[in-house]
């Protein structure tokens, strides 16, 4: 492992001296002029174990920087620029096999017993006081595979809606899995609980939806689980509209509606957890050792106190903010943030700060506006209770005042993380209402706009390591 850093080191020592010759900054550049200092931080997301993207960065637009460094300092251009990695302190402990999502560390509760047990889902026939639409069913996401064996309904339930139509549904793309439908008649009026025995199966990782068709137009669905908490997780209820971004939390404080779903673990499923447990701890004793190794080799990493997972990026970028004023970098006039997926063009980046030194109070980037909120899935968000959010920078690259980034360090400890540290920034700012210089250069995905020349974008986003050099080599041959 030693070897293998030190050959990235002797590596990017010789790129050094390839970009003396063959990478020149334009010299109408070096003619702007600013009054005022620019020393810009430019803060790289990174997970702990993306070793070959730090490095791939490092071979790459790190030499633009360190040459553009070398000439301002040697033109007496009163511009600096910092490079820094930005890498949780701690890993996720719980073994991936065991956790609820990758994207979070939390771990999967143990099931007890192999034995039958059931959801129970609640009725209310109280109109809501916040005048939601009536719910109309719920999705859940399956942690452990699971048997559905019988369905129970309390005959008084059917007696009250006539009809009990229900639908089990792909959330994602609402094709149809199952389907019931139960009316009343006399054969129900003497028994207390009415059976539909099924047989179906769902998988890790399902996402379902529940619909359940009724004819009380009052009635507002909601949920009670018991005892399910190690094989599934409700996530949102639906209304009439069957509409995710119109949906709404689970409200718990609802009546009882008996409707059960008798399930079971599949039996050919067997616990490996403590193997597992062994193995991952292994592996994070050996990617702590890396880390340390990188952090002494190179020195462009900084370290905040948190759990290294994608749930925790808003967080880790709050911290990171709060580290700056800390430890007295408060000279610090910009902070561009920007990914480890993305390559900068580090020329026009600081030419874009230098047309706009005077700027105060301001946020550059390419901004998405009335971006919907997602129910499932990596960026699930079941705390923004909004269908959209408000205006964000993409987070392929944006820029920063001090002023702002001050703002931020205060508030760090006051500001909620939601789900990703984007959408969280557009959310924060909407508190004080910053400038915005909109340029459709910072090129938020894969798909990049006719009108954009990639050698003049800011920043290209969503690249392996391999891509990452051939980017750079075409803005070495532009």
């Amino acid at each position: 492992m030693k070897f293998l850093f030190k050959l990235n080191l002797f590596i990017i020592v010789i790129l050094e001296k390839f970009f003396l010759y063959y990478f020149a900054i334009p010299n109408d550049l070096l003619s702007i002029k600013t009054e005022r200092s620019i020393h810009l931080e430019i803060a790289i997301l990174s997970a702990r174990e993306n070793f070959k993207k730090r490095n791939a960065i490092r071979q790459t637009w790190f030499q633009n920087v360190k040459f553009l460094n070398q000439q301002f300092q040697s033109n007496q251009i009163p511009i600096r620029i910092d490079t820094h990695f930005i890498l949780g302190s701690q890993s996720c402990q719980i073994h991936p096999l065991n956790r609820k999502t990758l994207y979070e560390c939390s771990e999967l509760i143990e099931c007890d017993s192999l034995s039958n047990k059931s959801w129970l889902f609640e009725l209310s026939t109280l109109k809501s006081q916040n005048n939601y639409r009536p719910f109309k069913g719920f999705s859940i996401k399956i942690y452990r595979r699971i048997l559905i064996h019988r369905i129970v309904i309390r005959s008084s339930l059917i007696r009250i809606l006539k009809t009990v139509n229900v639908q089990i549904l792909n959330a994602l793309n609402k094709k149809k899995l199952f389907e019931f439908e139960i009316k009343q008649n006399e054969n129900l009026e003497d028994q207390n609980f009415h059976y539909v025995n099924v047989n179906i199966s769902f998988e890790v990782g399902s996402i379902l939806l529940f619909m359940i068709d009724h004819n009380v137009p009052e009635a507002i669905f909601d949920s009670l689980s018991t005892n399910n908490e190690c094989a599934m997780e409700i996530l949102r209820s639906y209304d009439n509209h069957i509409n995710d971004y119109e949906s709404e939390p689970f409200n718990t404080n609802q009546h009882r509606f008996l409707l059960n779903f008798e399930w079971q673990l599949d039996s050919n499923i067997e616990s490996n957890n403590n193997s597992y447990h062994h193995l991952w701890q292994q592996k994070m004793n050996q990617l702590n050792v890396q880390l340390l190794n990188e952090f002494n080799t190179f020195g462009d990493i900084i370290f905040v106190d948190l759990i290294d997972v994608y749930r925790n990026l808003a967080q880790k970028l709050l911290k990171f903010f709060h580290h700056l004023f800390q430890f007295q970098k408060s000279n610090i006039t910009h902070v561009l943030k920007t990914d480890d997926d993305c390559y900068l063009n580090v020329v026009q980046i600081v030419r874009l700060i230098m047309e706009n030194s005077d700027s105060t109070f301001t946020w550059f980037g390419s901004f998405r506006k009335q971006w919907p909120i997602n129910y499932y899935g990596k960026w699930m968000e079941n705390v923004w209770t909004l269908p959209w959010y408000p205006s964000f920078a993409c987070g392929s690259g944006y820029i920063l005042t001090n002023d702002l980034i001050k703002w931020l360090a205060i508030n760090h400890d006051k500001l909620y993380a939601y789900q990703g540290e984007d959408v969280s920034m557009g959310i924060w700012m909407t508190a004080i209402n910053p400038n915005k210089i909109e340029d459709n250069r910072w090129i938020c995905g894969t798909e990049i706009e006719t009108n954009v020349d990639l050698k003049q974008a800011l920043t290209v986003p969503q690249l392996d390591p391999e891509m990452m050099f051939q980017i750079h080599q075409m803005f070495l041959n532009s």
